[in-house]
């Protein structure tokens, strides 16, 4: 907390504006929801804001409730088929509400706090449909699906464009005939075998000739997929 005061002293000495915009995925999520509230305590007068993507629950109503009277500002993106986001709490979750008038407010229940982005696999016409619990939960694959997202009914947005072999980086949800290898990602120190790929769209990444991801999910002959 220390550097983020210094930090905003600095860029108010400057006549800024300041806003502290704290973002994570999975765990990452869920611990920039608690450096927002630390932040938010520490510091009153800048706006926090918290964008979490695949995030579990974090605390309880109670918790909740003192985020908002803070007045921070949490957008968390959820994929529906990512199991992350439903932990803790399966049973005994903030959809509760309804019972608290006949069974008491339940204070050890685990509760979701701000508004929620719902994305959807089966939207993008790149994934593949099978089960991949890991794939759902991948970074990239929110990443993707974040960069095609119009609406809850809108389909995927045809002039997307981040890359699509970022999302078998570590992975493998695109669809086989696409041509991306899967896990296809080495850090430079770890590459010491590796050929050089080509995708679909002229970016090279880099496969490992033991396939990572098994060999039959490497494909050594990509060609172009018309989007």
């Amino acid at each position: 907390m220390r550097e983020i005061r210094r930090a905003v002293n600095y860029f108010k000495s400057k006549g800024e504006e300041v806003t502290l915009t704290v973002t994570g995925h999975s765990l990452g999520g869920a611990l920039a929801l608690l450096n927002a509230h630390e932040a938010a305590s520490a510091i009153p007068d800048v706006p926090v804001r918290v964008i979490s993507f695949g995030a579990p629950r974090v605390g309880n109503e109670a918790f909740g409730a003192e985020l908002r009277k803070l007045n921070v500002k949490i957008l968390r993106v959820v994929i529906k088929q990512d199991l992350v986001p439903k932990l803790p709490g399966i049973i005994l979750n903030e959809r509760m509400r309804r019972w608290e008038a006949a069974a008491g407010a339940l204070e050890w229940a685990y509760a979701h706090v701000g508004h929620e982005l719902k994305l959807d696999v089966a939207a993008s016409p790149y994934l593949k449909h099978d089960v991949d619990f890991a794939g759902y939960h991948g970074l990239e694959t929110y990443l993707h699906l974040v960069d095609g997202y119009v609406g809850p009914n809108s389909g995927f947005r045809r002039g997307a464009r981040r890359n699509l072999a970022l999302v078998n980086k570590a992975g493998a949800m695109l669809r086989k005939e696409l041509g991306v290898p899967a896990c296809w990602y080495r850090p430079a120190a770890a590459a010491a075998a590796v050929s050089v790929a080509i995708n679909s769209y002229e970016k090279g990444v880099v496969k490992d000739v033991e396939a990572l991801c098994g060999e039959d999910e490497i494909v050594n002959n990509p060609r172009r997929v018309d989007r």
